[in-house]
């Protein structure tokens, strides 16, 4: 029953990736949508994996658990918004690299907290405390989206500046 379970699981993240990558595809030139598909495919990887497979932990290590992957996804998407959406700018090949990009982002996501949350089950299977490093990670997690929420907002600003030079140019 673990194999079909699994084998389901693994045919969900393809389809998953595989639809993040046509959405880039098809969708990719419009502003920020690829950002909306990327957080989609988060919220599926939070609802799908994240929280079903915590829910058997313990309530304290769940928390720690489910925190520490959240942040974590949270500053991948922050940093993968701003490469994808610096890919618009590369004609003929930024569509295919943002599919890509989107693809492999969210297929790694999914593998990371699939991993992530089993290697908790198995820590509190053994019976083994949460240690004072699991709780830095999670600081370390929060800093990192901290710092990849301001490197979005340095990218937005780097582009109003090139536009708004561009446009004083232009007349």
């Amino acid at each position: 029953m673990t194999d079909s379970v699994e084998a389901r699981g693994r045919r969900h993240l393809l389809f998953i990736a595989l639809a993040v990558g046509l959405a880039h595809l098809f969708l990719g030139w419009l502003p920020l949508v690829g950002a909306l598909v990327l957080m989609l495919a988060a919220a599926w990887i939070r609802v799908g994996i994240l929280q079903p497979t915590s829910a058997l932990l313990s309530p304290r290590r769940r928390t720690l658990t489910r925190w520490t992957a959240r942040l974590v996804m949270g500053a991948a998407l922050a940093l993968t918004v701003v490469l994808v959406e610096a890919l618009t700018l590369l004609p003929m090949l930024g569509l295919p690299a943002k599919a890509l990009v989107g693809a492999a982002e969210v297929a790694l996501a999914a593998w990371a907290v699939t991993a992530y949350v089993h290697w908790q089950l198995r820590r509190e299977a053994q019976g083994r405390d949460i240690g004072t490093w699991e709780v830095a990670l999670l600081a370390a997690a929060f800093a990192a989206l901290i710092t990849a929420c301001l490197a979005v907002i340095a990218a937005f600003a780097a582009l109003a500046s090139a536009f708004d030079v561009a446009l004083g140019w232009l007349s």
